[in-house]
């Protein structure tokens, strides 16, 4: 015999009668006094209170707990939630022109999108073939299989890169943090405070040199990167950046440098963007220098390995 309280002064007691070290087969059973022919019992009849008894016996019953109903449901065979759609060999950010594919993992399903920030419907444009977008663009698709199932909404912004803009890299990053590659620091996506996302490039024991090119002479009135700190993980801010200017990807002007004004041992996850601003200055090139913070102090649990700096992004304002 075992008793369970259920709550609310509530028991719920098992018996089984005729129970023996040969007999420790279920012959039968009663809940509250009624034939009960399932090899399972409810949560709900549990918290009910009440009283379930199993006649027992020295062989398997052929009768009890056998029918197709008796036995609790152990699989699943309908598939009723929908996968969400996704966009298939998407880039977050993209020069010109980029053709978009969205795909779907159960084939009977079908999708509909829209690229005007509206929730989509079964009333909104169905995916048929890859679709071209050129500027910056927020999709939003669903997916809805033959029985009028729905997904939840996938929702995927693809940012475009200023045109005529373009950036080379003259360092190599660390493989692991890479945010997508070189376009990354110019895709105007802004990296959060956890280093995990994938959002933040990396740099481990090496200087950065970056070269954007705005593709023509511009009026130059700020430049500026972005950088992470979080002491734990090894990633320090850089002790400066310098940032250069030309007009013609030769001879390059120095315009500024940018000193850290953080303390290593500030612990936490922070954000600094070191900037450069003045009233005008003529320049299709702009070089960025970053340094590298060295090995990590005595006082880290890290103390003499390289430490990172994480950057995203390098940013820029100009006018014609």
């Amino acid at each position: 015999k075992a008793v369970i309280n259920v709550g609310n002064n509530k028991q719920f007691k098992i018996i089984a009668e005729n129970i023996s070290l040969k007999n420790y087969y279920i012959q039968s059973a009663k809940l509250n006094g009624k034939k009960y022919n399932k090899s399972y019992i409810k949560h709900e009849d549990l918290l009910k209170g009440g009283e379930l008894i199993f006649e027992m016996g020295a062989k398997p019953s052929l009768t009890w707990g056998v029918g197709e109903n008796d036995c609790p449901m152990s699989s699943i065979n309908a598939l009723k939630i929908v996968p969400v759609p996704f966009i298939k060999d998407g880039k977050r950010a993209f020069i010109g022109k980029i053709n978009i594919m969205l795909h779907e993992i159960k084939t009977n399903c079908k999708i509909f999108y829209t690229i005007d920030g509206t929730e989509p419907t079964v009333n909104s444009t169905e995916y048929i073939l890859p679709f071209e977008i050129d500027k910056t663009t927020t999709i939003k698709a669903i997916a809805i299989d033959a029985s009028g199932n729905k997904s939840k909404i996938m929702t995927g912004t693809l940012n475009k890169i200023r045109d005529g803009v373009k950036i080379n890299i003259f360092s190599k990053y660390n493989t692991q943090y890479s945010a997508g590659g070189v376009l990354a620091l110019i895709d105007g996506i802004r990296g959060g405070l956890d280093f995990r996302t994938g959002e933040w490039q990396g740099y481990q024991d090496t200087d950065l040199i970056a070269i954007i090119d705005l593709g023509k002479i511009k009026n130059i009135t700020k430049i500026g990167a972005g950088f992470l700190q979080d002491v734990s993980p090894w990633i320090l801010f850089p002790p400066k950046v310098e940032f250069w200017v030309s007009t013609n990807g030769k001879n390059y002007k120095q315009v500024s440098v940018v000193k850290n004004d953080i303390p290593r041992n500030k612990w936490g996850a922070m954000k600094k963007d070191f900037i450069f601003e003045i009233n005008k200055l003529n320049a299709r090139y702009i070089k960025v220098v970053v340094h590298k913070p060295g090995n990590l102090p005595e006082w880290h649990p890290g103390a003499g390995n390289p430490a990172f700096f994480f950057i995203d992004e390098i940013f820029f304002r100009y006018t014609s």
